[in-house]
């Protein structure tokens, strides 16, 4: 999946909130985490956009009732939630805090990392079958490269992103074909 993630997005499959998530998801997350707020803070726009074609997306999914609707909302929250720059541990109060913690059904003291682990685990729900669709729409021939031409100085950063929000992406895909073979 090409950007922001779409976050978590396209994380991570279906595995229920009690399983942990494996050390290698954990250190591709963080990175993820890492260079997608380095990119939000020096290609601001650019990743707006990104997450506007996102919203799209969601919006589509959601008025067809498609069965990934609230998969696609969670990581719409996880999007404003990682962009906020809010640290949970510091401010649990933060409006941005609560409804992560309500949206994921976590116990109201949790920590800032749990909330970020606990995205990966919810957005599990989007179609990997929609992936290579929703690439085709944000990919090197649309969206990122729209932006490239436009601000060039800050394509490279914003294909780091590309690179981090696929590793996200095979890492679902992958656990997903594990799911299906364990049925």
């Amino acid at each position: 999946m090409n950007f922001a993630f779409t976050i978590l997005a396209l994380a991570l499959p279906s595995i229920t909130t009690q399983d942990p998530i494996p050390l290698k998801d954990e250190i591709v997350m963080d990175e993820f985490s890492k260079v997608y707020r380095q990119a939000e803070s020096q290609a601001y726009e650019g990743v707006h956009l990104v997450m506007n074609v996102l919203a799209q997306v969601k919006n589509y999914e959601c008025v067809r009732k498609e069965a990934d609707c609230d998969a696609w909302e969670t990581e719409s929250l996880a999007q404003e939630f990682f962009l906020s720059n809010a640290n949970c541990n510091e401010t649990p109060e933060k409006e941005i805090c609560r409804r992560a913690i309500d949206k994921l059904g976590l116990e109201e003291n949790s920590s800032h990392q749990e909330i970020e682990n606990e995205f990966s685990d919810h957005v599990n729900g989007i179609n990997a079958a929609d992936f290579k669709y929703i690439n085709a729409i944000r990919d090197a021939t649309s969206t990122t490269s729209y932006v490239c031409f436009k601000e060039p100085e800050k394509c490279p950063l914003l294909r780091k992103l590309d690179r981090q929000s696929n590793r996200l992406e095979n890492i679902n895909i992958g656990r997903q074909l594990t799911d299906k073979e364990g049925m």
